[in-house]
């Protein structure tokens, strides 16, 4: 019999099952049997198979035995163990959009998803193990295709299209525009990291994955969004007779960035976080996460008040749909709700149009109220600050920052930090602005007593870059690699070497705000900032960012090199392989492009 090589077990993999996993569908376990699974090794490999015994009643009595030895103990040892014990009866798994598991590592066979169809095997298996040398693409087999194509990139094609609803879910309802993108950066960094083992696994191990299909939909959902100026096919172009070149209109692109900068405008007076830093427009990447005691107290109490505001404003409106459901005999309150439908929010604005300013004031309803006439105009409930019009959230925003400005000490209260302050804290605070990612007045030593010290003093404060993204409109793809050639440069002094060969770099992708071609993004250099994840606590087992990435500390002020002057070759090459479809264009799967 011929066989087919569709994965690999290296170091690290845990494929494999109890045979209670198989569910009590039909033909399920037949099926699987009927492929003829095997495991072939080398004569001189060991092969060791584990045995799984009921883990759950194993860790109950560990945890037994080990309550009655801790009565004699420090209690806060016995809470350590405690915590272990939960850490221990986890797993760090990864769930996919179908809801197939993948497993770190076999702590706990009631942990495996039931296998209810032969798809669900592969699907397990592939998850589980690494992918083989040719990859599935080359299995003369079309059974191994169709179920990698059904069980795993069908799925995440589905994916893609359940955020890009879910943006245009949060656009009706009037979320802001930063709060409309679903992902946070490690779950970006969880969704690439899905996409490229299994594209890595279509193609195999020796031309290796890719990020195109999950590149195309980053850059429609950034279009989406609104963070792109225009839609690039929506301006008119004129093409060479010989194809070779696009001409963009350029009255219309110049009008569409005139619009957007009147956008940017109205989006920081109404109380959004300023976008632009550094030296340039590209540079708003990863915002500045080091603020004056007042900017941070502008930016975060300022946003609760906000949040206050609207919360009373949904109490209010919620009495007074109430009102008119007893009066009408209409769930008017349900029909409301931020979560309800488009056609139950437009059958509530219907009703309420109908309804006389005389009979709203006969029920105890005040028709020219801005609750009722927020209500009145949308349907629904106030789901957020970005449901109200631009010149009423401009209104608010600028009583709410009089009320911060009044409350805090004239002194301490001086408006955007300056470079030119006589203060070195405000000057640090600006440099920390207009030159992200590179070391204070260009000393390592100057800025690590700056930061530390200035934050022990209570005099800056520093905000976890977890949370300065969801602020950001610039969303980024991240790509590490590593520098194989020496990257030289020349100035008047002669040829000198800019970056050394060896060490690690990475890019941080984007779509390009000004798109002058299909799919345009950016890449920008992203070592000068540490970039590393760490595992959840005994509450979690996904992926956040470490103490120094929340930081924003400082790793290697050379990596931000710029993308003027500097061809950084090897930077292109890196990107465009992991961008790129890697084989054939029959070979290509759904959803990539080049």
């Amino acid at each position: 019999t011929n066989r087919v090589e569709v994965a690999s077990l290296q170091k690290g993999d845990s494929f494999g099952w109890p045979h209670s996993a198989f569910g009590q569908e039909e033909g399920c376990l037949d099926a699987w049997e009927r492929c003829d699974p095997c495991v072939v090794t080398s004569p001189n490999e060991a092969f060791r198979v584990a045995v799984l015994a009921n883990l759950e009643e194993v860790l109950s009595k560990t945890v037994e035995q080990r309550t009655v030895s801790r009565r004699r103990q420090d209690p806060n040892v016995a809470k350590n163990y405690a915590k272990m014990d939960r850490v221990n009866s986890k797993t760090n798994k990864r769930v996919t959009s179908k809801g197939y598991v993948s497993q770190g590592s076999l702590t706990s066979g009631g942990e495996l998803a039931t296998l209810r169809s032969l798809e669900d095997c592969f699907a397990r298996l592939w998850l589980t193990t690494s992918a083989s040398l040719n990859g599935v693409a080359e299995v003369t087999v079309g059974l191994v295709r169709a179920h990698f194509q059904a069980a795993l990139w069908a799925p995440i094609l589905d994916r893609f299209e359940d955020l890009s609803d879910e943006i245009r879910r949060r656009k009706q309802q009037g979320y802001r525009i930063h709060d409309c993108f679903p992902l946070q950066g490690h779950q970006i960094v969880e969704l690439k990291d899905h996409v490229k083992h299994l594209t890595n696994v279509w193609y195999g191990a020796k031309r290796g994955g890719n990020i195109s299909a999950m590149y195309s939909w980053f850059c429609e959902a950034m279009d989406l969004l609104g963070v792109t100026a225009y839609n690039y096919e929506a301006i008119p172009k004129e093409v060479s007779p010989d194809g070779w070149a696009t001409v963009v209109d350029g009255a219309a692109r110049a009008a569409a960035l005139k619009g957007k900068g009147h956008w940017d405008s109205l989006y920081v007076s109404t109380g959004g976080l300023a976008q632009r830093q550094g030296r340039s427009a590209i540079d708003n990447t990863v915002l500045r996460n080091v603020f004056m005691p007042h900017e941070a107290q502008e930016m975060l109490a300022g946003r609760y008040l906000r949040k206050f505001l609207c919360k009373f404003i949904q109490l209010r409106q919620r009495c007074i749909m109430r009102r008119l459901a007893d009066a009408f005999e209409l769930d008017l309150v349900r029909m409301s709700e931020v979560g309800g439908s488009g056609r139950s929010h437009r059958k509530v604005k219907s009703i309420l149009a109908c309804i006389s300013p005389e009979e709203l004031a006969d029920i105890g309803v005040d028709s020219t109220g801005t609750c009722y006439q927020i209500l009145a105009a949308s349907g629904s409930i106030l789901a957020g600050y970005g449901q109200l019009s631009a010149a009423m959230q401009k209104v608010v925003w600028e009583n709410v920052r009089l009320l911060m400005v009044n409350a805090a000490d004239p002194d301490e209260y001086r408006g955007e930090p300056r470079a030119d302050s006589e203060d070195y804290i405000e000057r640090f605070v600006a440099w920390c602005r207009d030159f992200p990612g590179e070391y204070f007045q260009k000393s390592k030593a100057l800025h690590v007593q700056a930061l530390i010290g200035a934050a022990w003093a209570k005099k800056i404060v520093i905000i976890r870059r977890s949370a300065m993204e969801r602020m950001t409109l610039a969303r980024y793809v991240p790509l590490p690699w590593k520098r194989t050639q020496p990257l030289w440069g020349y100035n008047q002094n002669g040829p000198m070497v800019i970056r050394a060969s060896g060490v690690k770099e990475g890019s941080n992708v984007r779509a390009n705000e000004c798109p002058y071609a299909s799919l345009h993004g950016m890449s920008l250099s992203a070592g000068g900032f540490a970039s590393d994840t760490r595992c959840g606590d005994e509450k979690s087992v996904r992926k956040s960012y470490t103490l120094l990435m929340e930081m924003q500390w400082i790793r290697d002020p050379k990596a931000n090199i710029e993308n003027w002057y500097i061809t950084d070759i090897e930077k292109i090459i890196q990107e465009a392989y992991q961008m790129n479809p890697h084989g054939p264009l029959p070979m290509v799967l759904p959803g990539e492009t080049f």
